[in-house]
């Protein structure tokens, strides 16, 4: 004689909620590998890549932080190029007509040649940090079965 099973409920709330927050983890741990890549990229190009002297097509004042920096737009060869300056850099170069810049051909990128272009470990830490937190929170909720959800 086989006893009544209940049979087990799906909750489908439960899956969706923790996919999202499964792929917002997956989502800033790949921001935090591209912010790694963009640095490493940026100081590779001003470490090995020649000097050039460019005109300066334009200036765009900001507030000099990262979130809202100084931009210059230099021109070469028929393309404009957007570079982020510190408020002293931008400063200095403010009566000038031409600046020089680390460009490399082959991947088209130019980097300014003052100062060093370093990548922002701990910012990364921060962001791998949580995005890997999010993600053994989602596991752990589903392995408790979803309570406090």
């Amino acid at each position: 004689m086989k006893a009544n099973r209940v049979p087990r409920r799906i909750n489908i709330h439960l899956w969706i909620k923790a996919g999202i927050f499964f792929a917002l983890g997956f989502i800033i741990i790949g921001f935090t590998y591209s912010l790694y890549h963009n640095g490493e990229e940026m100081a590779y190009v001003q470490q090995h890549s020649p000097l050039i002297k460019v005109p300066i097509v334009d200036r765009r004042k900001g507030a000099g932080t990262v979130k809202v920096p100084n931009k210059i737009l230099v021109s070469y060869l028929g393309k404009t190029y957007c570079l982020s300056s510190s408020n002293r850099h931008f400063r200095q170069i403010a009566r000038q007509d031409s600046i020089d810049i680390n460009y490399d051909a082959e991947r088209d990128i130019a980097v300014l040649s003052v100062g060093q272009v370093g990548v922002p470990y701990p910012v990364m830490a921060m962001f791998l940090f949580a995005g890997l937190l999010i993600i053994g929170n989602v596991i752990y909720k589903l392995w408790e079965g979803g309570e406090g959800w």
